[in-house]
This record gives structure tokens, C-alpha cells and sequence, in this order.
């Protein structure tokens, strides 16, 4: 463990998802509230329906806690940052077989994927490094500092420009993706959790995990130009760019916050499930998958209509999901397993 783990929250809820159901309840209500008084009313649904099995297709084993999933499909490549073992695993996404283990720095816990330059970006949250993954060699190409804790990280392939959620600092770098200098720095909130870059807006979205907030970064300024309210601990996110929608998991809130793009406005919150903890989008359906950590399931949500339309059940706290279309598959990263699953993805 880290010298810092013991008060940093990012690291105890990872923690608690290692834990039995009654410590992981006592977890979150510890944590810091809710900003529920300035969030807008829950809409969807308003249960959730009953949970089932998804078709499970294969399962491969990968590195010490699996914290984070990223696809290149132009590349059919799913790269697995393996958080306790310092290392990304590649999976062809054509056999689901793992075809390299990469090491990098201590605690990788998030990946961004520039596909036209096939890099691989890697925050390391404990040695406070960024890894740049040549995905052509399956190797690291170059590795530098980047502030106190990197726990997000984003790319714009359009701008050529490079975003990190520097935790501990509470606040967003900035640099240039082809040479890694840094160019800027921009204050976000408490906790600056997650990046997600929407290219076609030049959009940086940040989640401020102990602030409830969602700021957001207009990329031609580097600026924040808008300061969202969220539910309790909101960690990641996930772009619908044909619509310009934002979809926030909030951890302690059991939700997820939708926010507009074009207005820079909460439009709505969806209850999913226990632990919200990770998603990511089918854009071929509009189906929406989030992983609910505490409670061991998957909730499907119809991005048209708000609703969650499917349960299923899981095990080991699914702690990360990659929605893979060209295959019809949904990887899930299970962190007590040390695996990924793949399995047929969800119909209505």
C-alpha cells in the first residue's frame, strides 16, 4: 500500500470494493455527503428490474487488480491497466487472448487512447508518471512526471493535447500530447478524479470526487467555463457524442448524473445500482453499461429514454466495462478476480 492510502479517499473506496457488503455500507456513509439539495429531481426509473445472466463468451486472466479498460478498435486492441501490479495487459480483441504485459509505473488506474497516433496514455496515481504506450510494439516509448497523484487522464487527438486530473493538487495539466511538455494548468475541484474529452466540442470534462461537482474545460482556452453539481462521490464518465451527452457515475449516490453539453446544464440523474463505479457506451444501441461495484451487477441504461432496461448479475466487484461493438461484446474487469470477462452484449 502506499504511504498515502490511509486518507486518500480514492484509495479507500477502492479498498472498501474488497470488502464485505456491511463494511463497504459504513465506507460510503463516511464519505462525504451529497450535494443532493442541488441536484435536479431523479428522473428514469424509478426501480430497477429484476437482474438476469448475461451470455458469458470467455474469460482471461490478466494482472493483480484490473482497475481500468480501454479499447482501440481501429486497432482491435483492449489494453487492461493492472492497478496492484504496475503493468497493462493487451488483449486482442479477435481471440480475447492476452498478447503482451506491459510494465509501467506504480498504480496504473486510468488510460486515454489517442487512435490516429496509436499511443496508449497511462496514469500512474503512486509514482506520479505518465506512461506512453507505442501500440504498434506493445511498449513503452516514454514515461514522465505529472504532478502529485494522476488519477485521470484524457487525450484530444483533434488538438493534439493532453489532460491529467492531478488529484492531490486539484487540478488539471495540460500538455502537448506529441513532445509531453507541459503547457498549462487549470484548477479544478476537491478531488479532481476522472478526465473525459469529447473532440468534437473540444470539451474536458473533470470529476471532482470530494467536491460533488463535474467542471467543465473549454480546450481552445484551457479554461473552465462551467461548474456542474453532481451526486455523492461522482468518479467517471462517459460521452455520447452524436447526442452530447455526459454521463457522471456518482459512487455514494447509487446514480448517474446526464449532463447536456450543448447547454452545460444538468438534465436529469438515473439510479443504476449500489456503487456506481464505471460505464461506458454501445453507441450502435445507445445502450449504456454501468458497473456497480457494491452490489455485484450491471445495470443497462436505454440512453433514449433514461431507463435502466437491464440488470444483470456479476461477481467479484466489476470494477471496470468496455462496450465493444464490432464483436458484440462487453468486457468486464473484475478486481478480486484478476480477470476480464467477455460476454454477448445486452438487447432491450
Amino acid at each position: 500500500m502506499a504511504p498515502w492510502a490511509s486518507h486518500h479517499l480514492g484509495m479507500r473506496i477502492r479498498r472498501a470494493l474488497l470488502g464485505s457488503p456491511v463494511v463497504l455500507a459504513v465506507l460510503v456513509a463516511a464519505c462525504n455527503g451529497s450535494n443532493g439539495d442541488e441536484s435536479p429531481i431523479a428522473t428514469g426509473s424509478p426501480s430497477l428490474p429484476p437482474a438476469s445472466q448475461l451470455e458469458l463468451v470467455t474469460t482471461v486472466q490478466v494482472g493483480a487488480k484490473p482497475w481500468a479498460l480501454a479499447l482501440n478498435s481501429t486497432t482491435n486492441s483492449l489494453y487492461v491497466a493492472n492497478e496492484a501490479a504496475a503493468s497493462v495487459a493487451v488483449i486482442d480483441a479477435g481471440n480475447n487472448e492476452v498478447i503482451a504485459t506491459i510494465p509501467v509505473g506504480d498504480g496504473p488506474v486510468a488510460m486515454a487512447i489517442d487512435p490516429e497516433a496509436n499511443r496508449i496514455y497511462v496514469a500512474n496515481a503512486w509514482s506520479a508518471t505518465i506512461s506512453v504506450i507505442d501500440g504498434g510494439t506493445n511498449s513503452v516509448a516514454a514515461t514522465f512526471a505529472a504532478g502529485k497523484r494522476p488519477n485521470g487522464i484524457g487525450v484530444n487527438p483533434a488538438t493534439g493535447r493532453l489532460y491529467v486530473a492531478d488529484e492531490e493538487s486539484d487540478e488539471v495539466l495540460v500538455l502537448d500530447a506529441s513532445t509531453n511538455q507541459m503547457l498549462k494548468t487549470v484548477a479544478a475541484g476537491d478531488r479532481a478524479w476522472s478526465i473525459a474529452v469529447n473532440p468534437d466540442t473540444n470539451r474536458i470534462y473533470v470529476a471532482n470526487g470530494s467536491a460533488n461537482t463535474v467542471s467543465v474545460i473549454d480546450g481552445a482556452k484551457d479554461e473552465v467555463v462551467a461548474t456542474l453539481p453532481t451526486g455523492g462521490q461522482p468518479f467517471n464518465m462517459a460521452i455520447d457524442r452524436v447526442a452530447n451527452r455526459i454521463y457522471v457515475t456518482n459512487t455514494e449516490g447509487g446514480s448517474l448524473t446526464v449532463i447536456d453539453g450543448k447547454t452545460d446544464e444538468v438534465v436529469a440523474t438515473i439510479p443504476t445500482g449500489q456503487g456506481p463505479w464505471a460505464l461506458d457506451l454501445d453507441p450502435g444501441t445507445n445502450l449504456l453499461y454501468v458497473a456497480n461495484g457494491f452490489d455485484n451487477t450491471i445495470a443497462v441504461v436505454d440512453t433514449a429514454s433514461g431507463n435502466v432496461v437491464r440488470s444483470f448479475t456479476q461477481r467479484d466487484q466489476p470494477w471496470a466495462v468496455a462496450a465493444y461493438s464490432p464483436s458484440d461484446l462487453l468486457y468486464v474487469a473484475y478486481g478480486t478476480g484478476n480477470t476480464v470477462a467477455a460476454f454477448k452484449m445486452a438487447t432491450r
